[in-house]
């Protein structure tokens, strides 16, 4: 940051210019350019803190029993640092002078595990001088964490669905004013809630009904009347709709897109809302895709839906099949990328 220099004003009233001003608040939020300084700053401080860890220099911690050691997160301007709770490393990590940004305190917090004593709190409490919080709140309007009622992840989108459409006059919107207004506005809103968790059935229920009130509400308010299933304005405009997303399987293609490795997700006793969201949409996606061969080394002919007419584990003649085959490639003949039919017919039989 020491390359990086503020701009100066001068005010020129009646021919004559004023003193030279300084501003001291830095890049606003909005300037295009704070982005890319952001992005710069914290790939340094990644890569510092991955160093700092490799050399024993931070502690981390693990996000499952034999999982990744993790001790820092960034997302958009946002910074959630992992470490133990150990003096000598927290004051090894002075987060200003290495980032070159000063740390809004007002809008940071420490959050201690339960584990820690009530001295050790008050100790780093004077050492951060950032509020200390029992227990983490929300996160872009999502909250942190969801315990049982699954629904609650929900309030806030479903309030903000709600207060929009009641900021705007739909009923003196045309048809294609409410349709942009469906599209551009209405079905943003909930995007980054329905891509981390799959959304109880009465939750995409509401959202649709909300959505379709929009559309059929005339000027009487409180009083609409549905001339066609919302479904059917769901269909592509082709086939007599509207290309009005439909919730339900919008949310499923937005947790299937996160990794293609979902689709061999598997259930484990316990598991969050998130990666419970993700084994279901795995499940629900998976018998609608199948696997582009290429060159056959990467598609296990065991457990992948690899073929047009269901040529996956379940269709195999088991006791035909050998322990050393495993992947579509071995069911060539040698590099020939030609099929060895009788070994086909052997496995899958002539049906």
């Amino acid at each position: 940051m020491g390359c990086v220099h503020s701009v100066r004003y001068l005010i020129k009233c009646n021919n004559t210019l004023s003193n030279v001003i300084f501003p001291k608040r830095g890049l606003r939020q909005g300037d295009p350019l704070s982005l890319y300084l952001f992005l710069f700053c914290v790939e340094a401080f990644s890569r510092m803190l991955i160093h700092a860890q490799s050399n024993n220099l931070l502690r981390s911690i693990c996000a499952s029993m034999n999982g990744p050691r993790i001790n820092h997160l960034f997302f958009t301007d946002d910074a959630l640092l992992f470490m133990s709770n150990k003096k000598v490393m927290l004051n090894a990590l002075n987060f200003a002078t290495v980032l070159g940004q000063e740390i809004n305190f007002e809008k940071s917090m420490v959050l201690f595990s339960p584990k820690t004593s009530s001295s050790q709190r008050r100790n780093f409490d004077d050492l951060f001088g950032m509020n200390v919080i029992e227990k983490l709140d929300k996160y872009l309007s999502l909250p942190l964490p969801i315990g049982k009622k699954k629904k609650i992840a929900f309030i806030e989108v479903t309030n903000g669905l709600s207060c929009r459409i009641n900021s705007w006059t739909k009923r003196l919107l045309s048809y294609d004013g409410k349709e942009v207004f469906i599209k551009a506005v209405l079905q943003s809103i909930p995007i980054y809630a329905l891509s981390i968790f799959l959304a109880l059935k009465g939750v995409i229920e509401g959202l649709q009904t909300n959505l379709s009130k929009t559309w059929w509400a005339g000027k009487d308010k409180g009083k609409f009347s549905s001339m066609l299933p919302w479904k059917t304005l769901c269909h592509p405009n082709g086939m007599e709709g509207l290309s009005i997303r439909d919730m339900r399987l919008f949310n499923l293609a937005l947790i299937g897109r996160q990794d293609s490795n979902n689709f061999n997700a598997k259930k484990i006793d316990k598991a969050s809302f998130n990666w419970s969201s993700i084994v279901a949409a795995a499940e629900a996606l998976k018998n609608g895709f199948s696997w582009q061969v290429g060159n056959g080394d990467r598609v296990n002919i065991r457990v992948d839906n690899w073929g047009m007419e269901d040529l996956n584990g379940g269709a195999l003649i088991s006791n035909m099949l050998n322990p050393l085959e495993s992947s579509v490639r071995d069911l060539w003949l040698g590099d020939e990328r030609r099929w060895d039919i009788d070994q086909v017919y052997k496995l899958y039989g002539k049906d």
